[in-house]
């Protein structure tokens, strides 16, 4: 086997292993934890001081970040969420989540009319859900790379922070040379700042 396809057979592994146990949590804990990892997140100096920043509409069993996104966008942030569409993967302004629709995989993206593509490269911060994280920054997400290509495309300056449970932080993630790493990583129980 060839070390890229040993590689996506381990990352298939660990998210398999790792979905499993998020979905086990249950939706009071999740609920418990996600509003602490939203306090987290609002408590960064990078977010509060950001002028534009990119998050997620909340999918299954992900963190869920809506009511961080409602104060943002009450604090007069610009906040952008991804969308896939025919030219790839972009990033929209978003004025609230009611006008989200369902997109690729079925998640929420702004609607198509009246979208407008927004550079990376002018964040201040990307609030990125995975997968699995590891204390190095490595990140594994759903497979399909698209959040991947998103991230290739932000500028040095932007504060890359993944969003994630305590117990989606693992020993190491497999990493393939287009995988982009993050530079803090927040859950329930910690701030984790990377080392690299």
């Amino acid at each position: 086997m060839s070390d890229e396809r040993s590689i996506r057979a381990e990352k298939a592994s660990l998210r398999e292993r790792v979905l499993a146990g998020r979905g086990a949590l249950g939706d009071s804990h999740r609920a418990r934890a996600s509003e602490v990892i939203r306090a987290r997140v609002a408590a960064l100096e990078r977010v509060g001081t950001a002028r534009r920043v990119a998050a997620y509409a909340t999918f299954g069993d992900e963190v869920d970040l809506d009511g961080l996104i409602e104060g943002l966008l009450e604090a007069g942030v610009e906040v952008c969420l991804p969308f896939v569409d025919d030219d790839g993967v972009g990033l929209a302004r978003v004025e609230g989540l009611e006008g989200l629709v369902k997109g690729y995989r079925g998640v929420r993206e702004p609607a198509p009319e009246g979208r407008e593509r927004v550079d990376p490269a002018s964040l201040d911060v990307a609030l990125v859900p995975g997968v699995a994280f590891d204390r190095r920054g490595g990140r594994l997400g759903y497979g399909g790379g698209h959040l991947d290509r998103l991230l290739a495309l932000l500028g040095e300056e932007v504060a890359v922070v993944g969003i994630a449970y305590a117990d989606q932080i693992v020993d190491a993630v497999p990493r393939e040379p287009h995988d982009v790493t993050v530079d803090t990583i927040i859950t329930e129980e910690d701030t984790l700042s990377v080392r690299r």
